[in-house]
Order: structure tokens, then C-alpha cells, then sequence
């Protein structure tokens, strides 16, 4: 299962990392290692950044700390301003079920779209189903099922003290070390190594309909106008190189020529050039950046044959793209990934 493209996410929950780092006794530089992010960028509202370099955020902190409960260790100390407008919303909603809701819906936007969530309602049970949508390897995607349920339960859990009935946790993993964390937060014994990442809750109206003391109409209003704006954002982005890099993502393994990307734009071919020249960039050099980063993801985050990466990146064969691999990293793709991926999954 592979997607074709990421997402590019806001923001804020990257600021949160460097915050909860930083009091961890991490500088932000080691947490940025390895992305071309800077603090500045991610301060920046209008700001996107590449799931990408979301992933190799993660796997920066992974590496520094070691430990095997990261997620939870961060949940403990998100608040819902953490999460910026999204956070605002959940906190404005009428109850928990339209905080539901409004966090189905743009979730997505600090999380990307490396699994989507379905909700389903049959009689009195509501499952969430995850959805992976790229094969990552099973210790990454074991930190992102626990960062979710750890912000999903610190978020409920502050606006709603009364807890809803867990019925299930399967788990697609095998059973970690620190097994006993998910109990502790959840009240029950998840099951690992199933067939699907999926939690049942018992609908109760008393937990889904009772008011949120912060509920506000008028402030959620503007936070969902305010949401659908950056989703539109996300898609289109804010800067000619941003949006450019999109473009790129967006037709790999099809590598547009320069004219096909002015027609795209709606301009000529020479005010592109000229509009990207002022801003420090080139079409070849942001087309060879797109390719680097994924291919670098790529080999970090998943198990894809070279062959699959060279086919998904636009490559004539497997030789080519590792001859440009060479001429970007001085590396060979299998040193590369050996580098990288063996500190990782020791410490997962």
C-alpha cells in the first residue's frame, strides 16, 4: 500500500516538539536535523511543512531519546493550544460529539496523510478504523497510532470528565514493553498483532452530548472558517517554490517540463522563471530537492525496493536514481539506509 503523494501539514504540532524537546534537554537544531526547517519557518502562519520532513522530525527524536514510549511521554504534555486553530475549534465545539467531528475532518492537517481514520456507528458502538496509507516500517507507524490515541485522550479528557465505555483496542503490532502505558490511559487491555488498527467505544449520550464548558458558536464559526481556509492552503500553497514543489509531488512519476508547469501556473514560461529566480530558486534544483527528500524518506520510513522508490520518483531504472542519490548525499542508497535505519529500529 503506498500513496502516491504526502500532505503537507501545519505547523504547530512541530513547534510543540521543540517545546516539549527543549524540556527534555534537546536543542531544537537536533530536532530540526536533516529537514532545512528553522523556527522561523514554523512560526510563520502561513507556513506548510512537508509530511516529509515530519517524519524525519519524529525519527530525530526518536534517535536522540531512545525511548520506547515517546508518544506517551509527549501526550502527557500537550495542551490543546498545541494544536492552534485546531485546538481552538475542539475546545469551542458544543460537546464531544461535534468535537468528533471537527477532528475527523482536519486532523489531517497536523498529522498528514499517512493513515486516514473512518468512523463507523453501529447500534451503540462507534470504531474508529485506521487506515495506513503507506507501508512505514511497524515502529514508526506503532509511534503514530500512540501519538493519536495520547491526543485524542488528552484532549477529551479535558473538557469531559466523564469517561465513555472502551470496548476494544486492536493494534496491528506486536505487543511493546511498555504495554502497560496503554492500559494505564485507556482502562483496558489492548490486542496486539491484529488485523487492523481499530478502538470501539459504547455510545453514551451522557459522554457525547454533555455541553463543553469553553463551547462557543461564534469562536468555533471562525476557527472552521479559519480551517477551511489553510486546508485550501495545504492544497495550493503560499509560495511560486512551495507551490511548485506541490506541482512536482503532485504529477511524480511524471516530471513536468518547465512548459507544462507554466501552463499549470496560468503564466509564461518566462515570468515563472523570473518569479522563482526571486526567490532563490530553480525549477531543476527544486524538481532534484523534491526527489532527494522523498527518496531519502522513503529509504528511512519504509521497507520499498529501490526499483519501486526509482518508478515512484520518476526515474528511467533503479541505476539512475542511484547515481543521483551518490551526487546529493555522497552516499549509495544502501549505506544511506543502513545509516539510518539501523540506529532507529535499534532503539524502537
Amino acid at each position: 500500500m503506498y500513496a502516491k503523494q504526502f500532505i503537507s501539514i501545519r505547523p504547530a504540532k512541530l513547534l510543540f516538539y521543540l517545546r516539549a524537546m527543549q524540556t527534555f534537554g534537546y536543542h531544537e537544531k537536533q530536532v530540526l536535523e536533516g529537514t532545512g526547517l528553522s523556527r522561523s519557518q514554523l512560526e510563520d502562519d502561513y507556513f506548510l511543512v512537508d509530511t516529509l520532513d515530519y517524519i524525519k522530525v519524529i525519527l530525530n527524536m526518536i534517535d536522540l531519546t531512545g525511548w520506547h514510549d515517546l508518544a506517551f511521554r509527549l501526550g502527557e504534555m500537550l495542551e490543546p493550544g498545541d494544536l492552534g486553530v485546531l485546538g481552538a475549534a475542539f475546545s469551542a465545539a458544543e460537546n464531544a460529539y461535534e468535537a468528533t467531528n471537527i477532528w475527523q475532518k482536519y486532523n489531517w492537517l497536523f498529522f498528514g496523510n499517512l493513515f486516514s481514520m473512518k468512523l463507523e456507528r453501529h447500534a451503540n458502538i462507534i470504531k474508529f478504523k485506521a487506515e495506513p496509507r503507506i507501508d512505514i516500517f511497524p515502529e514508526l507507524l506503532q509511534y503514530f497510532v500512540e501519538e493519536k490515541i495520547n491526543i485524542d485522550n488528552a484532549l477529551f479528557a479535558r473538557f469531559n470528565n466523564f469517561h465513555n465505555k472502551r470496548l476494544y483496542y486492536r493494534l496491528t503490532y506486536p505487543r511493546p514493553d511498555h504495554a502497560h502505558r496503554y492500559e494505564e490511559l485507556m482502562g483496558i487491555k489492548p490486542t496486539f498483532s491484529c488485523d487492523e488498527i481499530a478502538v470501539g467505544v459504547e455510545y453514551s449520550r451522557e459522554y457525547f452530548e454533555m455541553p463543553f464548558p469553553g463551547r462557543n458558536s461564534e469562536l468555533l464559526a471562525l476557527c472552521i472558517s479559519h480551517l477551511d481556509q489553510m486546508s485550501t492552503i495545504a492544497q495550493e500553497k503560499s509560495t511560486l517554490t512551495a507551490k511548485t514543489m506541490f506541482l512536482v509531488r503532485e504529477n511524480l512519476p511524471t516530471v513536468l517540463t518547465v512548459d507544462e508547469l507554466s501552463k499549470y501556473m496560468g503564466m509564461s514560461y518566462r515570468t515563472l522563471n523570473r518569479r522563482l529566480e526571486s526567490e532563490n530558486a530553480s525549477y531543476n534544483k527544486i524538481v532534484a530537492s523534491v526527489r532527494e527528500n522523498m527518496a531519502k524518506n522513503y529509504l528511512i520510513s519504509t521497507d520499498m525496493p529501490v526499483s519501486l522508490i526509482a518508478d515512484m520518483l520518476g526515474f528511467e531504472d533503479s541505476s539512475s536514481l542511484c547515481r543521483a542519490f551518490k551526487e546529493w548525499t555522497g552516499m549509495t542508497t544502501t549505506e544511506y539506509k543502513a545509516s539510518h535505519s539501523f540506529r532507529i529500529r535499534g532503539k524502537c
